[in-house]
Parts: C-alpha cells; sequence; structure tokens
C-alpha cells in the first residue's frame, strides 16, 4: 500500500464515521475547534491535510470508533479496549513529543471508561 492510498483511506473513514454519526461537516469542525476549511482538508482525497495526532484521538472519542479502524481499516466499531490502547501505544512509540501527552491521555480515559460513544445526541 502506498502512502497516497493510506491517506486516502483515512480520510474515507473520517467522511464515513461522520455521515453514520449524522452531523454536518461545519458541525464536525465546530465540535473539533477546527476552522471549516481544516474539515473539509480531513475529507478531501489527496495526501494534504490529515487530522493532527490530537484531533485524530477527538474523532475516535467523539464518533466511537477505534484507532485501529480509522487509521489502518481494522475492526469496524466498538473494538475491543487491550486492542485500542496497544493501537495507541504503537502511535505513542513512533509520534513526536508533542503527542505523546494526548496520547496517554487518551489511553487512561479507555482504560478507566472502557467504553467509546457511539450516538449522535452524545455529540456536543
Amino acid at each position: 500500500m502506498t502512502e497516497y492510498d493510506w491517506v486516502r483511506g483515512v480520510k474515507l473513514r473520517i467522511h464515513e464515521a461522520r455521515r453514520k454519526s449524522g452531523i454536518s461537516i461545519s458541525h464536525m469542525a465546530s465540535i473539533m475547534n477546527v476552522s471549516l476549511m481544516a474539515a473539509y482538508k480531513w475529507e478531501r482525497l489527496d495526501t494534504r491535510g490529515l487530522p493532527s495526532i490530537s484531533h485524530i484521538v477527538e474523532l475516535c472519542r467523539r464518533f466511537g470508533i477505534s484507532a485501529d479502524w480509522l487509521l489502518f481499516g481494522n475492526e469496524k466499531r466498538n473494538t475491543c479496549p487491550n486492542r485500542e490502547v496497544e493501537t495507541l501505544r504503537h502511535l505513542q512509540s513512533v509520534a513526536g513529543e508533542e503527542y505523546r501527552d494526548a496520547l496517554e491521555h487518551a489511553i487512561r480515559t479507555i482504560e478507566r471508561e472502557n467504553t467509546y460513544p457511539v450516538k449522535k445526541e452524545d455529540i456536543p
């Protein structure tokens, strides 16, 4: 798989998760605290404009999807928390220093809550 194919897959899965959650792209931009242009770039099928790691973690939390599914297409939804933590630990090991705290926070949240929100009404 080429980098282009991987990036395109991530963007398609962001689009799918947003649509299945029943929210508009402008609502996603608002709840993610990014510009509308940034949100459009997350779904536009080119190699620019992927969300940051902290935004990926937040997209997973808000849409009730796993990072493993969003990043690699593995396991559709509501994955086993142990698998989710394993994926985030791997990201933590390869991520830059500026992302490690956000990933650690996400790991602790998953371990503590052991759940993922999936209902539209749960998304502010």
